[in-house]
């Protein structure tokens, strides 16, 4: 709802501010990517070329993200959103600025892309779509299909590939002895394709996560804890149920109007910039149910 103060011209700057965002944003991840096996230290020492395009870009979108919530703060009318939300917890407009970049950096491109992939996969399986759609009857928060094909999904195509982390104590894994404080990495899309953990692992399967009268055991082998899309722990994804929940909703909103269909002539791979995208542009037809 827009207030007493409310200006056209700002809503229309506000649209355009947030469009640029986007665009910064996933220029950081491209530039990210290209700089993850380099210590920041030397890649400042040498001067690489990604280093000086990020440090570009991220004082760029930091500075549109700070525009943003200014025009947002001083224009639109408190409701009840994120943003009212901040505004009664924190007193420090810098601070909402900060929470407000971290936030939209952190999530903006993983959820689109992770609902990108959903799309995809449910066009490319006729059958699953048609399957899903005849579940949700209008309610996405009922429908265990629909939280079946986010998980399904997320383990075919992590958005965050790896999951990171610093051993407190001597470990073995496996037939290895890893010390203390080395970092050791798991690689989410290997363990969610292999089929020691699932079974038909290339085969998008999301009734496979039904747990209801034991239908999961169907598809066995099952490990549910070989795909983790968003970590484990207290440094687990802190964005993890809001960005499950707009991804459903939109899913369910989607396959309750239309029937979807892919135009890509060969198979779309992932490709790593820091998190998993198409290798190529995802051409999808949307066309209205009957």
């Amino acid at each position: 709802m827009l207030g007493s103060s409310y200006n056209p011209k700002n809503v229309i700057k506000l649209n355009e501010l947030v469009e640029q965002f986007s665009r910064t944003v996933y220029q950081i991840f491209i530039y990210s990517s290209k700089l993850m096996a380099i210590p920041p230290q030397l890649a400042d020492r040498l001067q690489l070329d990604a280093w000086k395009q990020f440090e570009k870009i991220v004082p760029e979108t930091l500075s549109i993200a700070n525009n943003i919530i200014d025009i947002s703060l001083d224009d639109i009318e408190r409701g009840d959103g994120l943003l009212s939300k901040l505004q009664d917890s924190i007193t420090s407009r810098n601070c909402i600025k900060r929470i407000f970049a971290d936030f939209i950096i952190a999530a903006g491109d993983t959820t689109a892309f992770g609902t990108l992939w959903c799309l995809y996969l449910l066009a490319k399986n006729q059958a699953v779509q048609s399957l899903v759609r005849n579940e949700i009857k209008g309610d996405y928060l009922e429908s265990p299909l629909i939280r079946g094909t986010v998980r399904e999904t997320l383990r075919m195509f992590p958005i965050a590939p790896f999951i990171g982390r610093f051993l407190d104590t001597d470990a073995i894994i496996g037939d290895y002895c890893i010390p203390k404080n080395t970092l050791a990495l798991l690689s989410l899309y290997t363990a969610g394709r292999d089929e020691g953990n699932f079974y038909s692992p290339n085969e998008f399967l999301p009734q496979r996560w039904l747990r209801r009268d034991d239908k999961n055991l169907l598809f066995t082998p099952f490990s549910a804890n070989a795909s983790l899309p968003f970590a484990i722990g207290s440094r687990s994804c802190i964005g993890r149920k809001i960005a499950l929940f707009q991804m459903q909703y939109f899913l369910s909103k989607v396959l309750n109007k239309y029937k979807l269909t892919v135009l890509n002539e060969t198979a779309v791979e992932a490709e790593l910039k820091l998190i998993s995208v198409p290798n190529t542009t995802i051409e999808l037809a949307f066309r209205e149910l009957d």
